[in-house]
């Protein structure tokens, strides 16, 4: 009796197929607010049992979900950062609102100040988690994260420059200062790794700080540079076409 019940209430729905969406959505179209009214109702009614579904299914469908939500952000970005920034605005607006108008005891909005403190305490707290959750955004988007500050940095070219120019006016001596101290460890360094046991370099070959060794030649109190080489017979061979020509300029 069941089955001959659904079989005529199936074929019924075939034959009146459109009779029937057409009055369905008249009467959704005749009662939109008494049913979105019912919908949040049952929703309020059931939301515990609505999140453990939710959270379960997310939990069964992890990878496909973060694909269609990051498919989503990238489709929408402009759409959701202005959407964001408008929410915010509100929210800003309607604290603001809120203190002026009504007792502190109702007003339930947090101000900006409580969600920067709250913003700093979470992320003390989850430092570590962050951390690692954002170098492993860059680890697997390092060419999208690289595209994207390159775009930045033409976009933003003068203003960048701009800020280095004020930094170094107002900060001169402490940048001098870090790049002697720099170069001094460095040197200090350098000159730590060569073998004491090593044959002297030639008069006028210097070594420099990255293995290569430079031809600096004094005559009559000026000092000539004969260029930077990688191996030391090539500086000797500087040294002395150097030699060579300052000569025949003396002569």
């Amino acid at each position: 009796m069941a089955n001959d019940r659904a079989s005529y209430n199936h074929a019924y729905y075939e034959a009146n197929k459109e009779k029937l969406s057409a009055q369905n959505k008249a009467y959704y179209e005749a009662n939109k607010e008494k049913i979105a009214a019912q919908k949040r109702a049952w929703a309020k009614a059931n939301r515990d049992r609505l999140n453990a579904k939710q959270r379960e299914y997310r939990k069964e469908n992890r990878e496909k979900v973060n694909a269609q939500r990051q498919a989503y952000i990238e489709a929408n970005r402009d759409k959701i950062n202005a959407k964001r920034r408008a929410n915010y605005a509100a929210k800003h607006e309607k604290v603001n609102t809120s203190q002026q108008t009504h007792d502190v005891e109702k007003c339930e909005k947090a101000t900006l100040e409580d969600i920067k403190a709250r913003k700093k305490d979470y992320r003390e707290a989850n430092k570590e988690k962050i951390s690692a959750k954002n170098r492993a955004y860059r680890e697997a988007n390092r060419e999208k994260e690289a595209a994207r500050k390159r775009a930045w940095y033409q976009a933003n070219k003068e203003k960048v420059d701009a800020r280095k120019r004020a930094y170094l006016a107002a900060n001169r001596d402490k940048v001098n200062a870090r790049q002697r101290a720099y170069y001094r460890a460095a040197k200090a360094k350098a000159e730590q790794s060569v073998n004491k046991d090593a044959m002297p370099l030639p008069k006028n070959v210097y070594p420099t700080l990255y293995g290569t060794y430079k031809v600096v030649i004094v005559r009559d109190g000026r000092h000539h540079y004969a260029g930077t080489h990688k191996t030391i017979d090539e500086a000797i061979a500087a040294r002395d076409a150097k030699r060579k020509e300052l000569e025949a300029q003396h002569d």
